[in-house]
């Protein structure tokens, strides 16, 4: 989730406020989720835009001691959504508060299966979470799934009341939670996370995804990569200017090729408005313009040994996609009549180059018998070829050439006569060739010598200071999982079972396993139903504790019918684990003032009197209260003189 990536970097940009790449990244991330598309030379170049965002502007902060939020949550209303019809003077409304109606506690629900636990669930994880499991386990859409039968999506009714503030499932941005949303997924836990689970190979990145860190951990390698090319190439430019005592050019556009280019652009402008009339070409010119804008996507690769194949075979993709894009768009200015030859040489050189490296790729690839160093050299060729191929000289081509076409149907828009759209032609085009400089800086190897040595160390201190809060949020979680699931699986170990918990902080690895007879099974091998779902919750839980830490804010653990299959005895030791949460929980957390909440549905009887027995039990004073829900026709007749029908009558309370 690039949001968690925004917050990681906004608190670099607090802790190191002169940093302007931080600043350029946190602007990139505002501004778009593809992070491939970031390069050094945004990172660098002086003109880029900056974010000067810190920790005033209302975003998620890590470690934000001074400002908690209190997301726990204290009554749902709905109608519309799901299960629940929408009726005129009637809201369906579910309160999780002590008798005050104020302060929330924990509450445990039963209810007959089809009264609406899942609906009631998947409002809440929605609202609060902008996700909705019981959909993705059913392969239906969630703008399908939510609204009742015959209710228009837009006209679904449901809000959430929490401790600091109510957030609207139309209207989710007013609220405080908002930016927090997407944090709060490992909250909920349903049967949904069973079945993720067990499929489950990396214990690791499957915490890294749901804590929102996977996109954090990608750009993390991606800054990475562009640092190390920076050095290499600053490197690899410093030894030749140093042998040739001159610059070579990077771009090798000299101001004849700029002149030919702008005749050439000036000639096909003129038969343009000479031969076309009609006024929603320049309509399809701005389009043309804007896909020009484009950058081609295009980055150096540098394959290792380790994973060449891959590598290679992501760049063969790659290039064959750029293809793709670059015919695409000479084929429309080629209908449009506004191609010059200049330009559709660039690019026929572009893509001739690129599928020279395609077929390279594809013949090392055929090279499964030749000898080793026969590969090698292929490989060598292909990193020749690559570091050859710049898109830089097409690049700066295509983004004057944009400008120039949107002059064109603005000049079209205005119906200039063809007299004066010449004339106002010819000067635009002298203006744009006299400025190229300013609107293109035509990077020469000193040039981009100078640009690296002077950022590289602000990307170095950027990079080094989002690995440790990366590391810090990271194995907060990882080792939270590792406690958790120690201190409660071990209860509930088989005879001659060894559980193994590992975490390398080096390699910000965690791994679960069982050991018998000195063999290693992972948990889904090994655990039966009801010890696999005990797992999971762990997981979960452990998981959400972390977030609350790291976000410090508050809110609830959500479950939704986890232990429906188990069997009788060990349906008794669920007390264990709900005494074990709330332990663990006070631990973590010492301010009584904020005690956990659990919003707990199941459609079992024992279950419920077992989960309530081991919240008792914790001897934590936690308040609770339990009853049953019901289908929501049979409560109707409850409604108030606000229209506010209630979904559950509650049967008791240890207030």
């Amino acid at each position: 989730m690039i949001e968690i990536a925004r917050c990681l970097v906004r608190r670099v940009v607090a802790t190191h406020p002169d940093n302007k790449v931080a600043k350029r990244i946190l602007a990139f991330l505002s501004s778009t989720e593809d992070i491939n598309k970031l390069d050094w030379v945004y990172l660098f170049n002086g003109d880029a835009p900056m974010d000067n965002t810190a920790d005033n502007d209302g975003s998620p902060q890590l470690f934000d001691r001074g400002n908690h939020k209190d997301f726990r949550i204290q009554s749902l209303s709905l109608r519309g959504f799901r299960k629940y019809p929408y009726k005129e003077n009637f809201t369906y409304n579910i309160d999780f508060c002590k008798s005050d109606k104020q302060n929330v506690c924990s509450c445990y629900l039963i209810g007959n299966n089809g009264t609406g636990k899942t609906s009631i669930f998947s409002a809440l994880q929605e609202i609060c979470s902008d996700s909705v499991t019981a959909a993705e386990i059913r392969d239906i859409g969630k703008k399908l799934y939510m609204p009742h039968a015959g209710v228009n999506i837009n006209n679904i009714d449901a809000t959430i009341s929490t401790m600091d503030g109510s957030i609207d499932f139309q209207n989710p941005e007013t609220s405080l939670m908002y930016n927090y949303r997407k944090f709060l997924r490992p909250f909920f836990c349903s049967e949904y996370d069973i079945t993720v689970m067990a499929k489950t190979k990396d214990i690791t990145e499957y915490i890294i995804q749901q804590t929102g860190y996977k996109k954090s951990y990608d750009l993390i390698q991606l800054l990475d990569q562009i640092y190390t090319e920076c050095v290499d190439n600053a490197k690899v430019i410093s030894d030749r200017l140093n042998k040739n005592g001159e610059s070579n050019k990077i771009l090798p556009q000299d101001y004849a090729i700029l002149n030919a280019l702008m005749n050439d652009s000036f000639n096909s402008l003129v038969l343009f408005k000479l031969t076309q009339n009609n006024e929603g070409r320049a309509k399809d010119l701005h389009h043309l313009a804007k896909l020009m804008r484009d950058d081609i996507g295009f980055k150096k690769m540098r394959p290792t040994s380790k994973n060449l194949a891959s590598d290679l075979d992501k760049l063969s993709e790659k290039l064959s996609l750029i293809i793709a894009k670059i015919e695409k768009e000479r084929q429309k200015m080629t209908s449009l009549d506004v191609c010059p030859p200049y330009l559709n040489e660039q690019y026929s050189s572009f893509i001739n180059h690129c599928g020279e490296i395609i077929k390279t790729i594809h013949n090392w690839f055929n090279m499964e018998e030749a000898r080793v160093t026969d590969r090698r050299e292929q490989f060598m060729l292909i990193e020749e070829l690559t570091n050859s191929l710049s898109e830089s000289n097409l690049r700066i081509i295509r983004f004057l050439y944009a400008d120039i076409l949107d002059e064109l149907a603005n000049s079209i828009s205005k119906k200039h006569s063809t007299q004066e759209y010449i004339q106002y032609l010819f000067s635009e085009i002298k203006k744009w060739t006299d400025s190229v400089e300013t609107k293109n800086p035509r990077l020469t190897e000193e040039k981009k010598l100078e640009m690296i040595e002077s950022d590289k160390d602000s990307l170095k201190q950027c990079i080094d200071e989002l690995r440790t809060l990366f590391h810090l949020c990271v194995h907060k979680a990882l080792d939270n999982a590792g406690v958790f699931c120690r201190q409660i699986l071990e209860e509930f170990n088989m005879e001659g079972e060894n559980l193994k918990i590992e975490f390398d902080k080096e390699k910000t690895q965690l791994r679960i396993e069982y050991e018998i007879e000195k063999k290693r099974l992972e948990p889904a091998l090994l655990l039966n139903s009801f010890r696999f779902r005990l797992y999971t919750l762990c997981v979960k839980a452990s998981m959400a504790f972390s977030v609350m830490q790291i976000m410090n804010l508050s809110f609830p653990l959500v479950f939704d019918d986890v232990f429906y299959s188990s069997d009788f005895v060990n349906r008794e030791k669920v007390n264990e684990f709900f005494e074990k949460i709330f332990s663990i929980y006070h631990e973590q957390f010492t301010d009584e003032a904020l005690p956990l909440q659990i919003l707990f549905f199941t459609h079992d009887e024992i279950v419920l009197e077992s989960a309530i027995k081991g919240t008792l039990a914790s001897h934590h004073n936690d308040v609770y209260k339990y009853g049953r829900i019901f289908n929501y026709q049979e409560l109707e007749s409850e409604k108030d003189e606000y229209g506010k029908c209630p979904l559950a009558i509650i049967y008791g309370s240890n207030e």
